[in-house]
């Protein structure tokens, strides 16, 4: 029997996590005879995308992200159109994705999950053109984002600090939005396309989304009295945040923004500055990923 080649992809230093020794136990879980391992470490922004696209001019059973939201993306961008699916070893801050489809946090379950999950078709989204798995938009989130990359510590605690920093001083914003029926001008406290449920760390922005339906899910939070922030902090993590009455959601194929001027927005976790023009539109089941059975 000719062995299954598996290519993991590791950013050593996502979610601030200590990897040391992982080569060790990836190589201790896979037996020689059946699996062929390799493993490559990204160095800076890009490398995992360009290491995946390597990896896959041979033939191969999965190439697999270890990393956050971020690692993935990458991975995936060089996945996308193929039949190679992407395997997931979370070690982000927020681990969006793996949470959303129940992929075990602990490395050594995610393992196993490699050798007995099942492949699905997962819908991906593009924000002016840049691909996205989990969540994209502008505002707040954004907000939040540029300034959890400012630290160096990572994790949820640094998340929290950084919310609150932001929330101290925050304005609404007015833009126009166009779903395919004309623009719709809106005051805007975060605008969110989401593919799947969450942000991370359980923060469900989009309980209701999935990520094989054809559609996007846009969430907007309109502008309210600051007292009621506990409260929506805390219904974003028992997802009753479309209870509250300004918060607007509906299913899409592509929607753009409008801005007034350009400022953040956020991808995956990461920043991104694409101007005052944000076209969104989604790529139907262009990805295969390793879930649970």
């Amino acid at each position: 029997m000719n062995a299954q080649r598996l290519v993991f992809i590791v950013n050593p230093i996502a979610g601030g996590k200590n990897k040391e020794g992982f080569a060790g136990w990836i190589r201790d879980f896979f037996s020689k005879e059946a699996w062929q391992i390799d493993i490559h470490y990204t160095q800076a922004p890009g490398d995992a995308t360009e290491l995946s696209r390597r990896a896959i001019e041979q033939p191969c059973r999965a190439v697999v992200a270890v990393g956050g939201d971020g690692t993935i993306n990458e991975v995936a961008q060089a996945l996308l159109g193929t039949p190679v699916p992407l395997g997931v070893v979370p070690f982000g801050s927020g681990n969006g994705l793996a949470r959303h489809f129940g992929i075990p946090l602990r490395p050594q379950k995610a393992l196993a999950l490699l050798k007995q999950g099942k492949t699905i078709c997962m819908d991906v989204g593009r924000i002016n053109g840049k691909v996205f798995l989990c969540t994209t938009g502008i505002g707040f989130d954004a907000a939040v984002s540029e300034r959890f990359a400012s630290y160096q510590a990572r994790g949820f605690m640094t998340y929290v600090r950084s919310t609150l920093e932001v929330f101290a001083t925050y304005r609404p914003e007015e833009v126009e939005i166009d779903w395919g029926e004309g623009r719709h001008a809106y005051s805007i406290f975060s605008a969110t396309v989401a593919n799947i449920s969450q942000y991370g760390n359980n923060a469900y922005i989009a309980p209701q989304a999935t990520a094989d339906d054809g559609y996007l899910d846009l969430c907007l939070l309109k502008p309210f009295p600051k007292w009621k922030m506990p409260l929506v902090g805390g219904a974003l993590f028992v997802k009753k945040l479309p209870a509250f009455s300004f918060y607007e959601h509906r299913c899409v194929k592509q929607v753009t923004f409008y801005r007034k001027r350009a400022a953040v927005s956020h991808l995956d976790g990461e920043n991104v500055y694409e101007g005052n023009r944000l076209h969104v539109e989604i790529e139907p089941r262009a990805l295969h990923l390793i879930v649970p059975r």
